[in-house]
């Protein structure tokens, strides 16, 4: 049995990126969550079986790659290779689903951790308020 991943749901290009970040900004953060299930998923039948429920959900949520605490936030957090358009659609989404899942009173802040950031996206990130960590 392999030995279960020290960050679920980051890629192998994304570990380094998230250990460099860890490294440099790990102080901040009270607590650390990873692969943060929200939203309802895939439609299931009725007839499924728990199981199948279960394991269908696993697959079609949407997964935050990491939830971070600090003493007056929670920050939702995106780690790419490369920052690009998709990855602010996937925060303002997972940012909606969160609040209506988890009900938090603490105000959250939208995260990329990358090495680069596509050349037309610094603009588009200020806009959405989405925070950029090149690491």
């Amino acid at each position: 049995m392999s030995p279960k991943p020290a960050y679920p749901h980051l890629m192998p290009l994304e570990v380094p990126i998230w250990e460099r970040f860890l490294a440099e900004y790990g102080f901040l953060f009270t607590r650390l969550t990873y692969d943060v299930h929200v939203g309802e998923g895939a439609p299931i039948s009725e007839d499924a079986t728990p199981g199948e429920v279960r394991q269908i959900q696993a697959i079609t949520r949407k997964r935050i790659d990491v939830v971070g605490e600090t003493k007056d936030e929670l920050w939702i957090i995106e780690v790419k290779p490369r920052a690009g358009h998709a990855a602010a659609g996937a925060l303002l989404n997972y940012r909606r689903l969160y609040r209506r899942e988890y009900h938090s009173l603490k105000p959250v802040r939208l995260v990329v951790v990358c090495e680069r950031v596509e050349w037309d996206v610094p603009g588009y990130y200020l806009e959405l308020k989405i925070a950029t960590y090149v690491v």
